[in-house]
Order: structure tokens, then C-alpha cells, then sequence
């Protein structure tokens, strides 16, 4: 499949020529081979190792496949992991919930609310290490709504009180042996507290849900953990939850029900500047009045993807439950996911740097079928410089899964890869290509 430019030249001029899409702008960029046909139940959590995609939820088939509530994806095929996580009954509701899956080397670790992983007692937490599934200690008494890893140390956070045999307050940590609290955890005095956010950057681990308490601060739905003691992020976001968190040079986005920090508007989606909360492009307007739920805010080191329930537009720009903010601007992703005139939502994302995989409760991404999960191809631009008898090919760095090929004119099928190596410089990859005497066109194309 072609990134989003094609490049030819000749040796004194070098032009760019666009590739035509179909439906809506970017709609060419969806590609529904993960979702059809899909999930039968909603996908709530997705995550890769680069090599696998490993989809959550409340489902008893996907793909074809028969599994139970999580299943992975090898490039060609889903298939279940052993006998799964809890149960599938749609007469029990939320029996299992499958809310949030982090992958540790070849260990994938799965949270949410169940009691069994597999014929294994899990307690809302478990472990597969690719043959077998197993319980973390006695686990956590309560719904996990995230998890998150750094340096080795898995984190948790939810609605529960104990973690293993400890007293752990929303937050918890599993180091390999055991559990241990953050501190005191969050709190909220007056009414239930929750964790449904969690991002770290390096020592530093960032907590967003609901509560006014983190260990003896003040702190409204959001806070920071350094590894001794809790502090609040300026006067927080509220009055309604924060539920997604995205750290990244040197930036905090979140994004969640919240429209204010004191007196300053953020429209479900604000930045943290190290000193003030800011909103962010103009945020978020859904389509019941009140407020969508933002659930999840990915980072690719750029960019900032958006993704939630009920959106209608992001910063006045048409956007259907998914959008990118490239620090300037808002931007749809094509058609967006939706499921006709019914609730829909893009509840979960994870990316392998080329592509962002989408996980929620929709029938169409973009101007494809896909029901529940689906694929998006980010686009990455090539783009060309003359430097003497040498041309310059560059595009992101992560797109270091794409091939760079040439071919020496328009109506030639014959693409072959260009023989020059491309190397990593200053966040892009970059090729040296020496100048032929006669047009040469050039692509990108995913391997």
C-alpha cells in the first residue's frame, strides 16, 4: 500500500504528485482487514508488541475465531489466547469486562473486572506468557479501569481498595513478587473515587480519574506519583473525570468529561504547560449537549490522536469519534468510526508508529465496514531535495517499516527497491540517492 506522496524527478527538478483517495478525504487510510468481520461485542482495549495486535472486550467471537473476550492478531488471522478471560453470557452484563491489556516482553497482562483467566483464578488482573494464563498474587478486589509498565514495574488503577494483601488506594504496583500502594492513593471524600488513566515518564507516574485527594494533597482528578510522594498538577480538571492520559516531550494531554481548570475552559481535552492547564485547540463538541467521553489519547512522539463516544466535531473541525492534533491544528481521520444513527464510540487505540489500531463499538471506519476494531495506515509524506548530483529522500521515523522504491517512468510498472539504506536522522528517515540522467519516480511502500 502507498503512503500518502509519490515523488518523480529529473535532474534539475524534483515535483511531487498526490495520490487520489476515495470517500471522504482520508478515507483511504482505513483498512478493514482487522474487522471483518469483527467482534461480535465491543472492543475496549488493544494493544501491540509490534508484532501482534491484541484486541479486549465483551465478545465470544472474532474474526471467525472463537474467543473469549481478548484474542490476539498475527498479521493474517485472529485466534483466541487459551480459554480466555472470564466469561461471555449476554444475559450477565458486564459479567467480564476486559479494560485495558499491556504488553511486558513476550507477557501480556490483562485488566479489568473477571475472576478467572482461563481455568485460573485471576482476580481482575492477569498474566499470559504465550502457552498459559495466571493470576498476580490475589490480585485486586476490585474493577481495574488501566494498566500501564516503566522501568519494570507494572501499575494498576481502578476502583479497588486492596491490592494483593495490601491496602492500596486506586493505585497500585506489582513489582514482579508482590503488591504495594502508591503512597495513600487517591481519594475523594465525598463521594467515590477511581483511577481510569495512567501514563509514566521515566520515575514520574501520572494518575487520572476521580478524586479531590492524592495521598495528603489536594488534588482534582489528576495528579503526579514520583516515587515518594504525590503532587497536584496546578488546580486539576473537573468538575466531571478525567479518563485518558498521554505524556510525551515534556507535554501532558488529558482528555475526559472535565470542561474547566479554575476559571480557564478545556473542552474535554487540555494540555498541561508545566505550570497551567490550556485547552486544546478549542476542544470537543459530542453530539448529546452535555459532554462526550474522551477515553483515550495516544502519543506517537508527534502527534497526539484523540479518540472517544459521541464526538461530533474537535476544534470546530467535523471529526467522528477520532481525531489528530499535530500541535497546531485539529485534523479527522477520513470518515472517522460510527455505527449509523446509533451510539458509537473509539474507546481504545494503540499504534505500531505506522498504524493506529482502533477499538470500540462501531460498524464502519472510514468509508469501510469493520465492526469493532479497526486499522488505520498513518500517512507518511516523502518528500525530496537536489543536493548537487544527489537527491535527498526523507519521511518520519516511524516509518521504519516502509520500503523506498523508484522506477524510471509513469506508465512503468516495474518498482524496484532502492538499493541505499536509510538512516535515522533527527526523528526522519533518511535516504541518499544519486541522480540519473533520466525521470525517476520514487514511493513508499508498507512491508
Amino acid at each position: 500500500m502507498k503512503a500518502g506522496w509519490s515523488f518523480y524527478r529529473v535532474p534539475a527538478l524534483l515535483a511531487v504528485l498526490p495520490v487520489v483517495g476515495f470517500g471522504a478525504t482520508g478515507d483511504e487510510h482505513w483498512d478493514s482487514s482487522l474487522g471483518v468481520p469483527g467482534a461480535n461485542g465491543p472492543v475496549t482495549a488493544v494493544a501491540t508488541d509490534g508484532r501482534h495486535m491484541f484486541a479486549g472486550g465483551y465478545f465470544s467471537e472474532i474474526g471467525g475465531a472463537k474467543a473469549t473476550n481478548i484474542a490476539a492478531w498475527d498479521g493474517l488471522r485472529w485466534s483466541a489466547l487459551g480459554d480466555g478471560i472470564g466469561v461471555y453470557d449476554p444475559s450477565l452484563h458486564l459479567a467480564t469486562e476486559v479494560n485495558s491489556i499491556v504488553i511486558v516482553g513476550s507477557r501480556v497482562f490483562v485488566g479489568g473486572r473477571f475472576t478467572n483467566a482461563g481455568s485460573v483464578y485471576a482476580q481482575n488482573i492477569a498474566n499470559w506468557d504465550g502457552t498459559r494464563w495466571s493470576g498476580l498474587g490475589d490480585g485486586l478486589d476490585n474493577i481495574v479501569f488501566e494498566l500501564a509498565t516503566s522501568d519494570g514495574v507494572l501499575y494498576a488503577g481502578g476502583q479497588f481498595g486492596v491490592a494483593g494483601t495490601a491496602a492500596a488506594n486506586r493505585i497500585a504496583k506489582w513489582d514482579g513478587v508482590g503488591w504495594s500502594a502508591l503512597g495513600e492513593g487517591v481519594a475523594n471524600p465525598v463521594g467515590s473515587a477511581f483511577v481510569h488513566a495512567i501514563a509514566t515518564s521515566g520515575p514520574d507516574v501520572y494518575v487520572g480519574g476521580r478524586f479531590t485527594r492524592a495521598g495528603d494533597v489536594a488534588a482534582t482528578n489528576i495528579a503526579k506519583w514520583d516515587g515518594a510522594e504525590w503532587t497536584a498538577l496546578g488546580a486539576g480538571l473537573g468538575p466531571d473525570p478525567v479518563y485518558a492520559l498521554a505524556v510525551g516531550n515534556s507535554q501532558t494531554f488529558a482528555g475526559g468529561a472535565f470542561s474547566q481548570s479554575a476559571a480557564v475552559s478545556v473542552r474535554n481535552v487540555a494540555l498541561w504547560d508545566g505550570a497551567n492547564w490550556i485547552g486544546v485547540g478549542g476542544g470537543v463538541t459530542g453530539s448529546r449537549g452535555a459532554y462526550p467521553y474522551v477515553l483515550s489519547l495516544l502519543g506517537n512522539g508527534k502527534d497526539i490522536f484523540l479518540a472517544g463516544g459521541d464526538i461530533l466535531q474537535v476544534g470546530g473541525i467535523d471529526a467522528t469519534n477520532i481525531a489528530k492534533w499535530d500541535g497546531a491544528r485539529w485534523s479527522a481521520l477520513g470518515g472517522g468510526v460510527s455505527r449509523g444513527l446509533n451510539d458509537s464510540s473509539a474507546h481504545s487505540m494503540a499504534s505500531t508508529g505506522s498504524e493506529i489500531i482502533v477499538g470500540g463499538f462501531f460498524d464502519t471506519a472510514g468509508a469501510n465496514r469493520s465492526t469493532n476494531v479497526a486499522l488505520w495506515h498513518i500517512p507518511h509524506s516523502l518528500t525530496a531535495t537536489r543536493s548537487g548530483d544527489e537527491v535527498i529522500l526523507r519521511w518520519p521515523a516511524t516509518g521504519t517499516n516502509f520500503v523506498l522504491e523508484a522506477k524510471g517512468g509513469v506508465a512503468s510498472a516495474d518498482w524496484s527497491e532502492v538499493a541505499q539504506p536509510f538512516t535515522l536522522t533527527n526523528d526522519e528517515c533518511v535516504v541518499t540517492d544519486p541522480l540519473s540522467a533520466s525521470n525517476q519516480f520514487y514511493r513508499l511502500r508498507r512491508r
